[in-house]
């Protein structure tokens, strides 16, 4: 997570308990991108089988296609960012 983390500007604010985490970014796009990227790396994440039947472990996925107000703002605040100097 940590390389995530630094890639979109965010610091771990306050060390929490295994497993929980606080964090603050430089601006709501950072935020966004770094959810984006972090989902994508945890269904990179070879896990138990068991946690593919389990409810609230199993991987549910959305069709990205589909435009809903959300996906609408993700989509705006993904261009602002492409426009946005990087952090490097």
């Amino acid at each position: 997570m940590g390389p995530i983390l630094m890639k979109h500007r965010g610091y771990n604010i306050l060390p929490q308990r295994e497993g929980y985490f606080m964090f603050a970014f430089h601006s709501p796009v950072h935020v966004a991108l770094f959810h984006r990227d972090f989902q994508a790396a945890l269904l990179k994440v070879v896990w138990p089988a068991r946690y593919k039947e389990l409810i609230h472990t199993r991987p549910v996925y959305s069709d990205p296609t589909h435009l809903t107000p959300e996906n609408l703002i993700y989509r705006l605040l993904a261009e602002r960012a492409q426009q946005e100097p990087s952090a490097s």
